[in-house]
Formats: C-alpha cells, sequence, structure tokens
C-alpha cells in the first residue's frame, strides 16, 4: 500500500509539473453554507478558529495571525517563495453550483521588514497542496497583486487549465479589501470576479477549468513578502437557503437579530429548527454579515451585542415618534 500511495504521487507530480508535499495538513471539513468573518481580535486567530488549518511551514510569519479591531485578518508572509495558507473542504462533497467568497487586500508597510509595491500579492488556493517550485502551493493557485501598474493587477491563475499574469484594467489599491466571488461548477468550471474596494465600477471577469479543482480544499493564502488581508470567507450551494437569516431578506443583519429578540418564529433556522432559542441568537451572531449566495459584501461590519442592539431599536423607535408628532 505504501508503495502504491508513492507511485500515486511520483505520478501526479510527473503529470503537473510537482512533486508531491507529503507533509502537508488538510483542511478540515465543514458543512455549508460556510461562513466566516473574522470577527474576534486575537493574537492568533487559528487557533481559535477551529475550523480552519494552518500550515505555517516554518515560516516565521511576522505578523502572524491578527484579526484587527475592524475584524480584519492579517496574514504577514515570511517571504517568498512561501504560502502561508489555511483553508477548509466543503462536507459532504458538493454536487451543483458553489460559490466562494472572501475580501481581500495586501499591505507590505505592515509587515517586518516592511516591503513596498512590488513584493507579494493575495488569493486562493483550491485542493491539496503541491510543491510547486519550490514553494508550498496547490493544485491551483488564484492570485492578484494590488499596487501592480503594468500589467495592472497582476491576475494569475497557477494550475491545470491556468493562465500566467494578465492586466485586470484597475489598478487594486494595497490596504484595501477587494471582493472576489467564484462561481464553481462539477464539470471544473470556475468563474472569477473581482470587484475594486475602492471603486465597485471596476471588475475584472475570468474564468479557467480545472475539473480535479471543484468541491475540494478552499484556503486563503499570501503571495510573498508582506501581509494579505482578508475578510467575510463564505462557501455556498446557489440556491440554497442563507442560515441564520430568520426574516428572509438575503442577509443576516439587525433584522435578524430584532425578530429574534420579539420571540417570532425565524426563517433558515440552523439551531432548534422551529424553536426560537438562545441558541438561535448565538448562531445568528456567529454569522452576522453574511451575504446571501448571489450578493457580496466589500466591507465588514462590527457585530452588534444584544444591549447595543436594544439601544439601537430604542433609539430608532424615539427617532420614528418624534417625526411622527411633527408630522401631526
Amino acid at each position: 500500500m505504501a508503495a502504491s500511495r508513492v507511485d500515486l504521487s511520483t505520478r501526479l507530480g510527473l503529470l503537473l509539473g510537482t512533486s508531491f508535499l507529503a507533509t502537508s495538513l488538510f483542511a478540515n471539513p465543514v458543512s455549508l453554507p460556510f461562513f466566516e468573518g473574522f470577527y474576534t481580535p486575537t493574537s492568533d486567530a487559528i487557533s481559535r478558529d477551529t475550523a480552519l488549518t494552518y500550515d505555517d511551514g516554518g515560516s516565521g510569519l511576522n505578523p502572524s495571525f491578527v484579526v484587527d479591531a475592524n475584524g480584519v485578518l492579517d496574514v504577514g508572509d515570511g517571504g517568498y517563495p512561501y504560502y502561508p495558507a489555511f483553508g477548509v473542504t466543503p462536507d459532504p462533497f458538493p454536487t451543483g453550483e458553489l460559490i466562494i467568497k472572501v475580501d481581500m487586500g495586501w499591505d507590505g508597510s505592515i509587515n517586518n521588514p516592511p516591503n513596498g509595491i512590488g513584493y507579494g500579492g493575495t488569493g486562493l488556493r483550491l485542493v491539496t497542496k503541491f510543491e510547486i517550485g519550490g514553494a508550498t502551493g496547490s493544485l491551483n493557485n488564484i492570485g492578484f497583486h494590488p499596487g501592480y501598474t503594468s500589467p495592472r493587477g497582476a491576475l494569475r491563475v497557477e494550475g491545470p487549465g491556468g493562465f500566467p499574469i494578465t492586466d485586470m484594467g484597475f489598478v487594486p489599491q494595497p490596504g484595501v479589501l477587494n471582493h472576489m466571488e467564484i462561481d464553481s461548477f462539477p464539470d471544473g468550471t470556475f468563474n472569477v470576479k473581482v470587484v475594486d474596494g475602492t471603486n465597485p465600477a471596476n471588475v475584472f471577469t475570468t474564468h479557467f477549468t480545472s475539473p480535479g479543482a471543484y468541491g475540494g480544499e478552499i484556503a486563503l493564502l499570501a503571495w510573498s513578502g508582506g501581509t494579505g488581508l482578508y475578510d467575510n470567507f463564505s462557501i455556498s450551494i446557489a440556491g440554497a437557503p442563507l442560515l441564520g437569516d430568520y426574516d428572509n431578506d438575503g442577509f443576516v443583519d439587525a433584522g435578524d437579530y430584532a425578530l429574534w429578540r420579539k420571540g417570532a418564529p425565524l426563517q433558515n433556522e440552523s439551531e432548534t429548527i422551529g424553536s426560537n432559542t438562545p441558541e438561535d441568537y448565538t448562531y445568528w451572531r456567529a454569522h452576522f454579515g453574511a451575504p446571501a449566495a448571489g450578493s457580496g459584501s466589500l466591507f465588514s461590519s462590527a457585530i452588534p451585542e444584544p444591549s447595543s442592539m436594544l439601544i439601537s431599536l430604542v433609539g430608532a423607535v424615539a427617532i420614528s415618534a418624534a417625526r411622527w408628532r411633527r408630522s401631526v
């Protein structure tokens, strides 16, 4: 059995021009829809977010994994050619259109030592890790480089069906979250869309075909000496209900909290189906900000606590009452 595994790894390596990384970690399985907003400030996000598998490869990342006050995950990169990466695997294996979303950016100025424009980028990896050109990579790496001006954005896809660096038509700015959405299908088609975080009118679209990449590991990576910025990482099946969206308006937001607080019947429950319970609040809080499969969010929002939510609701009622009195 051991010999057959080695032979298989060798054949895969020859096929891809790579050698299999035997020590790679596998991403934890997660049920869909999956959403991670990185809302908990911590000096080690990965140790707290147990759904994510972390492989640091001994790179000495600086900064390592830090969630800032805005709920944005900073992933420091120890330098080329290392790809710091962690991710999740859909479970059970999906059978329909799979939608992957994440807000991402890159900032060399917060790395130690600082690096300027031209020293790195950000992206996603798909499926199992392989050794690509001496770097811990994967079957497919999708990446772009904020700050690059020639070609603008320098987006590329490594691996089967991929393509070399291409011009995005606009320059993603360092330190800004850009929205990436990938619609993938069982036949291996991947449709990629990137929306500029500074101007939503700037949209780049492309596609590639990699049959082996559908439904496998999906992970975040930072490219070369800088810091990758990430928020609102989600995976969902098209047309599936958005769990936690208790008022069924397509978002997990304050309106769902208001419905839960009233003790009203809830739609799209994940916990205690058919009953309005504290577990429903806990699930809502963990998924606050999650968009529906067909929508996207460029920026994150702070998660309201019950007390602050109550104050906001009371304030809204007071303002409405004042306006009503002035109108009569």
